[in-house]
């Protein structure tokens, strides 16, 4: 029985072989004595296993070719295209993929318009429609069943008898009109305004005119008239009309006997007391104007009034001032803080704008806007950071009230300035 021990050993350059080669030991086939083989390996980066020759049992290297290598310490195949053997006779579109590798192409004709007059080829349109001649003529005189028009356009006539231009079923009377409260003379000037009852006049003059003696028959005339004037007598009485001149005279009601017998004039009101006539007005309190607060009366008259009135301010800070006992202000003032920041420490700041009812700010005292800054270095390239910076106050100072600009030393020692101020007086 054969038996082969293969030892791996890594040998100096200067043993048995090259680098890397492998020694081996084996025994001989009496199992006796042990040889030691040098099995060389081949060049870094070529994949080979270690077998035994069949025909010398010597034990040699075989290197893997391409598409073959160990994979989790077993021998593999990864094939490579060009190794593989019998492959078939691809033709050259089978790995270009384009239309000119291509044999035995069909052939094709050049493309070609569709042609509406063509009646044969590929150009031809089939199933055509049958179109009428006014399809692509586009005349009038290509239609078919043409109307009846005139040959020309005239006006409608009232006074034709005949023709085209005769107005038809023009109406004879009132009431083809329309008109069914109209009264004609009835062809007797004489008898003008006959069919008129006094229930229509009175309905028309909107009082009730009449005769005492002869209430029944109400205006008459005996004489032809083309018009009626009315007038009015001034008087109570009957209702007269002369016939010659045409003047139906109305009488002037006075109107009936009332309770009214003076009218005193009230609070507020001039005139007096009124027995007969005369006039009663409201006198003038105050001037005319525009004003931004205002004082009135009982009756709600505006007496007197203010207009708003602005002006620059120069305040001392931490001061206290009054704007205006009388009237109520709207005021607006620029501080300056400045701080003083460094490594070894910062500084910050608040100015405080504050109103009392009393000059000593006992009383009433109110926060009306505070406005703050500061500044801190932790870790900064600058030994020393300065920082002006100026902010606004505003607010609503009461007529009467106090006020006053308070500082306030947050931290450190800042500076502060007065900048500027606007007071405006309501």
């Amino acid at each position: 029985m054969k038996r082969i021990i293969f030892s791996l050993i890594l040998v100096a350059p200067a043993c048995f072989g090259a680098p890397f080669d492998l020694l081996i030991r084996q025994q001989n086939i009496a199992g006796t004595a042990i040889f030691e083989r040098v099995v060389p390996i081949p060049a870094l980066g070529v994949n080979s296993v270690v077998g035994v020759s069949e025909f010398t049992n010597i034990p040699v290297t075989w290197q893997l070719g391409p598409g073959m290598g160990i994979l989790y310490d077993q021998l593999v195949c990864f094939p490579d295209w060009t190794y593989v053997q019998n492959k078939p006779n691809f033709s050259a579109v089978a790995t270009s993929g384009d239309y000119n590798d291509l044999i035995n192409k069909p052939s094709i004709g050049a493309q070609v318009n569709s042609d509406w007059l063509a009646v044969s080829g590929p150009e031809e349109i089939l199933n055509k429609p049958i179109l009428s001649s006014v399809a692509t003529s586009g005349a009038y005189a290509d239609l078919s069943g043409l109307p009846s028009i005139p040959a020309a356009q005239i006006n409608s006539d009232w006074s034709a008898a005949s023709g085209v231009s005769e107005v038809l079923n023009k109406p004879t009377t009132l009431a083809g009109y329309g008109i069914t409260d109209a009264y004609p003379r009835t062809g007797n000037p004489s008898g003008f305004l006959t069919g008129i009852t006094s229930g229509q006049v009175t309905s028309a003059l909107g009082f009730t005119p009449y005769s005492a003696s002869n209430p029944s028959s109400f205006i008459t005339q005996t004489g032809a008239r083309s018009s009626i004037s009315l007038t009015t007598t001034g008087t109570s009485g009957a209702a007269t009309y002369n016939s010659s001149t045409g003047v139906l005279n109305v009488p002037n009601y006075a109107p009936g006997a009332g309770t009214v017998t003076s009218v005193t004039a009230g609070t507020g009101l001039s005139g007096g007391v009124i027995t007969t006539s005369g006039t009663i007005s409201m006198p003038s309190v105050g001037a005319a104007g525009t004003y931004s607060g205002v004082s009135t009366d009982a009756q709600g008259r505006v007496t007197a009034g203010t207009t708003r009135v602005q002006s620059s301010a120069t305040r001392a800070l931490n001061t206290i001032f009054q704007v205006s006992s009388t009237r109520d202000a709207l005021v607006n003032y620029s501080v300056q803080c400045t701080i003083t920041a460094s490594i070894a420490g910062g500084q910050s700041c608040d100015v405080i704008l504050e109103i009392a009812t009393d000059a000593a700010f006992t009383t009433g005292v109110q926060t009306v806007g505070v406005i703050g800054t500061g500044q801190t270095y932790t870790l900064a390239i600058a030994i020393q950071g300065v920082q002006p910076q100026t902010a606004q106050l505003s607010g609503y100072v009461p007529a009467g009230y106090y006020a006053r600009l308070r500082t306030v030393n947050v931290s450190g020692s800042p500076t502060y300035a007065y900048r500027a101020g606007q007071e405006v007086l309501q």
